[in-house]
């Protein structure tokens, strides 16, 4: 008996409010023409407002797109990114529809339902933000070039090294980056106009060289070392720099290693100070004098190794460094030094300076039975 005394009196009270027209009904005078109760847009209500008193109110209450900012959270830090920079627009128009269609579209049930609330929940839409796609793309990558590029978010790749007769491994670390096309995908449903700062979407950056990569790789295939005078400063700096280059290549069977390659430009924007060189047959300074003493270093592990020789150039006069027929040098743009891995095992490069001592040293590891069996 309840029941059909409930039911009755919303029927009774969905009479009251809509009134026929010609191919159906609307909501009577009460909400017929106004947002209906419950109606929000960004947390501003709208409740009994006409369209158009409700565009005049929001744009009191909301300030212009070209003075408003994007905040974006990464890496702990917020970033604000000018709406104008990306030539950003509210749709007022979109958002009012919507906020109007509530009540007003619909069986009569629904907008009766709609109307009243009866369900007794809000609805707070959020005001759409058109911007242009290419210019966001470009502000959030130059947010991720500063977030990958710091130190906790960079990969590492696992190392081998040699320590009292054995290899070593260094574990990888895997890095992250932001997911540009995942972050703007977020952007959809994420209220501008609040303030809030809004998380970017991280993705995982796997490291170049990975421990299943390294797996086998058991001994020493081939090692040599040469001395330097630790007192000439810049081309003790020159020969770290080259080692570190060098220091942790692998070499999958088959793959070539190019000396000028791996290090790049022996230049001073890329750090390598003037040392005494050998150009034709005299010295003189010039950038990365010094860094042929690690290419040499390099060439007779190489062969120590059994390496397959591809290009490789003598200097021009005796160095002190190694015995005479046995140097490599190098020179961009026409002078390299390269060689393929030719077995069928990985090959990994260690290489390590001792300033102290002064010597350079580069390890050639891979499986053990390459030396057993002539590194085939």
């Amino acid at each position: 008996m309840t029941k059909r005394i409930i039911l009755l009196a919303a029927l009774l009270a969905m009479q009251a409010m809509v009134v026929p027209v010609a191919g159906g009904v609307i909501l009577s005078d009460r909400w017929g023409k106004v947002i209906v109760s419950g109606i929000y847009l960004d947390g501003i209500p709208l409740e009994g407002m006409t369209l158009q008193q409700a565009r005049q109110y929001l744009k009191e209450r909301i300030p212009p797109a070209d003075k408003g900012v994007l905040k974006l959270q990464a890496g702990g830090r917020v970033w604000d990114i000018a709406l104008k920079d990306i030539n950003a627009q509210y749709d007022l128009d979109e958002a009012l529809d919507r906020a109007f269609s509530v009540g007003h579209s619909g069986s009569v049930i629904r907008r009766f339902t709609e109307a009243v609330g009866a369900d007794g929940r809000s609805v707070d839409f959020l005001l759409p933000v058109r911007y242009d796609r290419e210019l966001l793309h470009s502000e959030i990558d130059k947010i991720n070039r500063w977030y990958k590029a710091e130190p906790a978010n960079l990969p590492h790749s696992a190392k081998l090294h040699w320590r009292e007769d054995r290899v070593e491994m260094i574990h990888s670390v895997t890095g992250s980056e932001i997911d540009i096309d995942a972050t703007m995908g977020r952007l959809s449903s994420w209220p501008f106009q609040a303030g809030k700062a809004m998380p970017v979407v991280v993705r995982p950056v796997r490291p170049d060289i990975s421990e299943k990569d390294l797996a086998g790789i058991n001994d020493v295939i081939g090692y040599f070392n040469t001395e330097f005078d630790p007192q000439r400063v810049d081309r003790v700096h020159n020969i770290k720099l080259a080692a570190q280059s060098l220091d942790g290549i692998l070499l999958k069977p088959g793959e070539e290693f190019s000396f000028n390659s791996t290090i790049g430009a022996i230049s001073g924007q890329n750090g390598y100070k003037k040392a005494t060189v050998i150009i034709g047959n005299r010295l003189t300074d010039d950038y990365g004098g010094g860094v042929c003493q690690v290419t040499t270093t390099l060439y007779n592990a190489g062969l120590k190794a059994g390496v397959e020789v591809l290009e490789r150039y003598s200097h021009t006069v005796p160095v002190s460094y190694v015995k005479p027929g046995m140097d490599a040098t190098v020179a961009q743009g026409f002078k390299d030094f390269r060689f393929r891995n030719s077995s069928h095992y990985a090959q990994y490069i260690s290489c390590g300076v001792d300033t102290v001592k002064g010597n350079v040293e580069v390890w050639i590891l891979g499986k053990a039975d390459q030396k057993a069996n002539g590194n085939t």
